[in-house]
């Protein structure tokens, strides 16, 4: 009798605990993405396997056009949000990506904040410069 007590116990208090545990998570809050700014102009530099393919080189800078290291910034197709290329920033801030020509946005991850660009076109080898 003594025994199916204790357990009575055990359990009531392992619920209770479990049920504290439930209402002590704080709640998931999903960050707000910002939006960066994307420029991309043509570049006069030569690569590129075939005509299908584009060499992008980039560069990360701040709100006050300050060059921004360590960034990770991928590429995504547009129509299928599929990541097509990764790359860190350097201490320049500057980045370079292959990828098959075709409408993409990219999103830049510094920290813990994610940004992410509008649509843009690749239409050859370009220079992007994208403003956080």
């Amino acid at each position: 009798m003594n025994i199916s007590k204790n357990k009575s116990k055990v359990y009531f208090f392992m619920t209770l605990m479990v049920l504290a545990g439930l209402f002590s998570c704080e709640k998931y809050e999903q960050q707000e993405l910002k939006k960066a700014e994307v420029k991309v102009t043509p570049s006069e530099m030569k690569g590129g396997d075939d005509e299908e393919e584009a060499i992008i080189q980039g560069i990360v800078l701040d709100e006050d056009s300050t060059v921004v290291i360590g960034a990770t910034v991928t590429i995504f197709r547009t129509n299928t949000s599929t990541a097509v290329d990764t790359s860190l920033t350097d201490v320049n801030g500057q980045f370079q990506m292959k990828v098959p020509l075709g409408d993409y946005y990219f999103e830049v991850l510094e920290g813990s904040q994610v940004t992410t660009t509008d649509d843009f076109t690749i239409a050859g080898n370009s220079n992007i410069t994208i403003t956080l």
